[in-house]
């Protein structure tokens, strides 16, 4: 680095004070005026509480960089150390960040904010705004996440950024395996106190050079018996028959028993093989990478707990599956020493399907008896009990009208869907003077969308077969056939027609939201001072569709694509770094970015009751967010860091559910709308490491955050509707010691706590009567149709939760190769953490239906009690119904491995 004449100095004094001046304010008093008021506020909440860190913001030694906004940097070797080998379990524990039923949120963002990038190109799949392809651990070599007001060569997220490095080849030809199992024990067995859900994860890496070109490449096969860990009673019910409110006879016998095991689902299996590399090609002043990803992921649907009850007996499920291909070829030019520059085209290509195993794509064959039979779905009395030809046997009714499949119910729909995109990008950076750096550059993304689902195929093949065999004169048009489809069927497409062959026309044409990107950063370094200007325009081409109506086959209006947006969006950052002991920073910016598409892409779909199709895209507009932030860190005695973060975010643009009316009166879901009511979060994170002479580190982390939006005001012609993402709605602290020694004779361990706290909630009143519920669902119709406050707002809470994750190895060198041992225990206390409560009592295992006295009645039926106390209570089945989650953490996990390196 080229050295730079300070312009000035400060005093011996003021160097030695007033850093720590500074410090103490931010890391002791400013807190108090940030959080004053946070007590008497009644707003809205919208946000998630915060975890745990590997590793804080700044390094232990001093500084060799200027950093002027948060940035958790975690080591791929530090990634491997952690009990859990899965990327989003060492991101859910930095500071500001939680995964919550499987979604990353960081510092009150909204799920799905997270932007995801290998080695500076985008791999973020818009349509889910999620991360494009699962990475394998082990080819990580760093990840750098953004939680800050991050500078402005980034972008595309409001809430955070994973800024992914893959390992690279070497001269010398290395190796290794890495196997991984918890399968010690039978499906609902215990081997050492923990249960056992088949997890198999085998890994294989190889790196080298060949005729001056680096490779590496990693491949893995990951495998879970039981994809869904959560505490689940065991039950069994023996002699069910039906009941008086189904098809069946009364009194005809269920198939079998209906029995399920301690913390097992069965037939919930979940296989994913993946291949990733990267090859790379030196020759000055040239760079030339290349680097891809392939992976495949299966499953079954209908095993999960949601519906496994109801799904007991059936043995035609569907099959999920996913293939994902990636590719990059990336080209950097070092000009001279304080020039250069890089450019990079990437492809990416994802492709979505749920099937029948029997028929495929074939799903005009679901739902046909003659092909069931010859598939072998026969009873033993030779029927396979539809009750006509494309319409499968009826579920059987038991207790009081709660339906179990047959086991020959068919499967009625099929979905697919596609994403695929071209992107190019550049990126230029020039040192004009020694203290004036200047990086510029943009990008470009094109992607192609598109989305066919059919829910009813039994309704569908019923009229076309009717259809072809009374041959209607005159013939109905292809338009007519179209508008009878999406009808009977109940199909939506886009990119599609309506018989699911993939198409461009003008009626349902796949969506081609573009986005494009330019960026001019500039970086002063004076003194002590590092001061960061820039700013990016973001344009977003949403590539969506207008309503349109088509009323007897005839096209009302032409549909018509959606305006492109564009947005300027400042940067600004300052770094101050006195000494190598302490450094302080504050950012700020402004980001723009689209909601998930699959949310608001439907395609044409037909509305019940009217006759008419309607296109269901929403329209919508990109969220926004403005980010504040202050920082500092102190090292002290080269042993000991304290770190402490503030920051304020504010919140517009959010998306809501809007419900409307057709003219029958029929609630109908037309998507989603833009709000502006605003949303604000702010947080305080204060961070603590400490290095032993031994080599052990010790971290710990707290996290105070009041994260909270105003309500939603309805529009004159819609009813009351409900926010879209309704799990940001609370308050937030957590506590997290971290501790890690791994160089002490071979022999390392790992142990992570984690501690936060409950989330508030409005305990609401009782049951007055059974309503539009079913006896079934009373309980979880609060998490639906929300109920009458019996408080002021968000005055209760959950309970804390608590967390302990362990880790201990064992590694011995003979010669080239070294083993290392080792064993992983995820919740080794086995606490059952409460995550949701019935806000009618506040209880996880009593929702106080069953103490209503509208429920006397119910429990003089004979079984209704006790299966309502097993299967909804003790294991909350209407609630994960309702909702997706469940009341409780996951149980004990105990997982042991090999690694091998040559």
């Amino acid at each position: 680095m080229r050295s730079r004449a300070p312009r000035y100095k400060f005093s011996n004094a003021m160097h030695r004070y007033l850093p720590r001046i500074i410090f103490l304010l931010m890391y002791c008093f400013v807190p108090l005026l940030l959080f004053g008021q946070t007590t008497s506020d009644t707003e809205e909440n919208t946000a998630v509480p915060d975890s745990l860190s590997t590793q804080i913001i700044e390094e232990q030694k001093p500084l060799t960089t200027q950093r002027a906004w948060t940035i958790h940097k975690l080591d791929g070797n530090q990634l491997l150390w952690q009990p859990d080998h899965e990327l989003d379990y060492s991101l859910a524990r930095l500071p500001g960040l939680l995964s919550r039923n499987n979604e990353l949120f960081v510092r009150g963002s909204l799920a799905r904010e997270v932007g995801y990038f290998l080695d500076g190109i985008s791999f973020t799949n818009p349509f889910n705004n999620s991360a494009g392809f699962p990475l394998i651990l082990e080819t990580i070599e760093q990840v750098d996440f953004h939680t800050g007001a991050y500078g402005a060569q980034f972008g595309g997220a409001n809430g955070g950024l994973a800024q992914i490095t893959m390992r690279k080849g070497s001269d010398a030809l290395t190796g290794g395996i890495n196997i991984q199992t918890d399968d010690f024990a039978g499906p609902s067995g215990s081997f050492l106190g923990a249960g056992s859900n088949g997890y198999r994860r085998f890994v294989g890496t190889a790196q080298g050079s060949v005729a001056g070109v680096q490779f590496f490449a990693a491949a893995q096969h990951r495998y879970l018996r039981n994809r869904q860990p959560m505490f689940l009673e065991p039950f069994r019910f023996d002699n069910l028959t039906t009941d008086a409110f189904g098809s069946w006879p009364e009194g005809t016998p269920l198939p079998g028993p209906i029995e399920f095991q301690r913390n097992y689902l069965y037939n919930n299996w979940l296989m994913e093989n993946t291949l990733q590399g990267n090859l790379t090609y030196s020759f000055e002043p040239f760079e030339i990478r290349a680097f891809g990803s392939y992976s495949f992921e299966e499953h079954p649907e209908g095993g999960d707990w949601s519906s496994a009850l109801e799904n007991y007996f059936r043995k035609r499920k569907m099959m999920n599956e996913t293939t994902t291909k990636f590719g990059a070829l990336q080209m950097t030019h070092k000009i001279s020493s304080s020039t250069s520059y890089t450019i990079s085209f990437s492809a990416y290509d994802r492709f979505n399907e749920e099937l029948d195993p029997d028929f495929g794509d074939n799903w005009l064959l679901y739902t046909d008896s003659l092909a069931s039979i010859e598939k072998g779905y026969i009873m033993p009395n030779g029927s396979n009990d539809f009750q006509t030809r494309f319409l499968g046997p009826p579920p059987y009714s038991i207790i009081y009208a709660f339906n179990i499949a047959h086991p020959f119910t068919p499967n009625n729909y099929y979905a697919k869907n596609s994403q695929s995109s071209y992107s190019l990008a550049a990126e230029a950076t020039t040192e004009i003077l020694p203290f004036w750096k200047v990086s510029g550059g943009g990008k470009i993304d094109w992607w192609t969308t598109r989305g066919y689902r059919i829910d009813n195929i039994s309704a569908y093949a019923t009229y076309f077969d009717y259809l072809d065999s009374q041959q209607p004169q005159p013939p109905l048009t292809e338009s007519e056939k179209r508008a009878e489809a999406f009808r009977r069927g109940s199909v939506a497409a886009y990119g599609y027609d309506y018989k699911g062959i993939e198409t461009d026309d003008e009626l349902d044409p796949p969506r081609t939201p573009q986005f494009l990107s330019l960026f001019l950063d500039n970086e002063l370094n004076i003194s002590e001072f590092t001061f960061r200007a820039g700013g990016r325009y973001d344009r977003f081409a949403r590539g969506a569709r207008t309503e349109l109506t088509i009323v007897a086959g005839n096209l009302a209006y032409p549909p018509k694509e959606k305006e492109a947006v564009g947005f300027f969006l400042p940067r600004l950052n300052v770094s101050f770094r006195p000494s190598s002991q302490y450094h302080f920073y504050a950012a700020f910016g402004k980001y723009a970015q689209l909601p998930a598409l699959a949310d608001f892409i439907r395609g044409s779909s037909y509305t019940q009751g009217d006759p008419y199709i309607i296109s269901r895209d929403s329209r919508i507009e990109p969220l926004r967010t403005s980010q504040y932030e202050v920082g500092g860190t102190a090292i002290l005695l080269e042993a000991v860091s304290l770190s402490t973060r503030m920051y304020y975010k504010s919140l517009i643009n959010q998306p809501a559910i809007v419900r409307a009316y057709n003219t029958q009166g029929n609630l109908i879901v037309v998507g989603y709308r833009t709000v502006q009511e605003e949303a604000i979060t702010r947080g305080l994170e204060l961070s603590t490491r400490v290095t032993f002479f031994t080599g052990a580190i010790f971290d710990a982390h707290y996290v105070l955050s009041d994260w909270r939006v105003q309500g939603v005001a309805g529009d004159a012609n819609v009813r009351p509707s409900q926010r879209f993402v309704a799990s940001l709605d609370y308050h937030s602290r957590s506590s997290n010691p971290y501790l890690q020694d791994r160089a002490f004779a071979g022999v390392g361990f790992t142990v992570l706590f984690t501690a936060e706290s409950g989330l508030p909630y409005t305990r609401i009143a009782g049951f007055s009567n059974l309503g539009q519920a079913t006896p079934w669902n009373i309980g979880a119709r609060p998490f639906i149709q929300g109920g009458i406050p019996a408080e002021p707002l968000y005055n209760s809470s959950t309970p804390w939760s608590y967390y302990l994750d362990v880790k201990f190895s064992a590694s011995v060198m003979i010669g080239p190769v070294q083993t290392e041992l080792y064993a992983a225990m995820l919740n080794i206390l086995n606490t059952k953490n409460i995550l949701n409560v019935y806000p009618t009592t506040g209880s996880a295992d009593n929702d106080g239906w069953l103490d209503s006295p509208f429920s006397t009645s119910y429990k003089a039926i004979p079984n209704y009690e006790a299966f309502y106390r097993t299967a909804i209570l003790k294991n909350h089945w209407a609630f994960s119904q309702a909702t997706g989650a469940d009341m409780y953490g996951t149980p004990r996990q105990l997982r042991i491995g090999m690694k091998v390196s040559i």
